[in-house]
Parts: C-alpha cells; structure tokens; sequence
C-alpha cells in the first residue's frame, strides 16, 4: 500500500479494511465497500446511532453481523468501522 492522502476516498477505504481486519477478522472488497457507502447514503437498512459535526456513526449488518461504521460527510464515505 502506497502512501495516500487522508483524506482520499482510497484512504478511508484502506483504513476501513484494515480495522476491518482488526477488529472483526473480516475481509472487504472494494465492491462491499462502496455497497457498503451506498447503503449510508440511501439510510436503507441501516440504524443511525450518533451524529456529531460531520460524522454519524451507524450500524447496519455486514457478512452476518451488526457493525458499526463512521460516515464523514465531508468525505464522503465510510472511514472506519468499530
């Protein structure tokens, strides 16, 4: 992984896999992640569970568990899952 801008699309994205990987043992592809973002944007199965400036924190289920992920407005997209 090359070095990127923080705040790049690619970066959250590689941010996010990595916690992923962390924290939940789980893989995401890029297709899952943007699935993923396009779920946040049209609040479909999704719980929104905090809001504060310009992140929101939502849990939505992801490869058979509930997750929870931060939206950044100002981004965007996803930046990372808890």
């Amino acid at each position: 992984m090359g070095k990127t801008n923080k705040n790049s699309a690619e970066y959250c994205f590689n941010h996010t896999k990595i916690r992923m990987l962390q924290r939940h043992n789980l893989d995401i592809t890029l297709e899952e992640y943007e699935a993923l973002c396009t779920l946040y944007n049209s609040k479909w199965s999704i719980t929104v569970l905090n809001t504060e400036k310009d992140q929101c924190v939502f849990e939505t289920e992801f490869k058979h568990k509930k997750l929870k992920f931060v939206w950044c407005d100002k981004r965007k997209t996803i930046t990372t899952v808890f």
